[in-house]
């Protein structure tokens, strides 16, 4: 279970450590932000793991692909980790994609699930890039590895495609293959 605290509980001890002109602003969160999974999540807001430990930032699913995939998963199926990617036969595709934008319906975009249970592989509209899944299209089992990623742009394969993972999404998938079991 992931558990919302104020850093002010998780920098307590620490914030002594800094000279007083030097330590870092913990703003609280504006009132009517994302009350995704039960607390306020924004600037200011950190997340404890199971063990209770600090969450880094990069590996948080972004709470936006939390919220519209939840409608698709299994009831009390709790999200750990969430990303988007891009499916086209090959790189060349994307290319001709920004340059031109004549490939663009031959490339699919999907958003991935990552829960305790399984990996939801979803399909999600182009004009979103990704961050609106509509349908379920296939499961994969937990101890599926998904990784390892490096680059900007990173290749994996799910559900027999080849798919490619913005650099932002790689600590998603790492964080994904660690709870899984497997080393970076």
């Amino acid at each position: 279970m992931i558990e919302r605290v104020a850093p002010a509980e998780l920098h307590a001890a620490g914030a002594a450590a800094f000279p007083a002109g030097m330590r870092p602003s913990l703003a609280a969160p504006s009132a009517g932000m994302d009350t995704v999974s039960g607390g306020t999540h924004g600037i200011g807001m950190a997340v404890k793991d199971d063990a209770g430990a600090a969450v880094p930032r990069e590996r948080q699913p972004r709470e936006d692909l939390v919220r519209r995939a939840a409608h698709l998963l299994p009831e009390g199926a709790q999200v750990r980790q969430a990303f988007i990617c891009q499916s086209a036969p090959n790189f060349l595709f994307f290319v001709i994609t920004y340059l031109t934008g004549l490939t663009m319906f031959w490339i699919k975009y999907r958003c991935v699930a990552v829960t305790d249970d399984a990996i939801y592989v979803l399909d999600s509209t182009k004009f979103s890039g990704g961050a609106n899944p509509r349908r379920l299209i296939g499961t994969l089992p937990r101890a599926t590895r998904l990784g390892p990623v490096a680059g900007r742009w990173a290749k994996i394969t799910l559900l027999g495609e080849t798919c490619w993972v913005h650099q932002r999404f790689h600590a998603q998938i790492t964080a994904a293959d660690e709870a899984a079991g497997f080393g970076t």
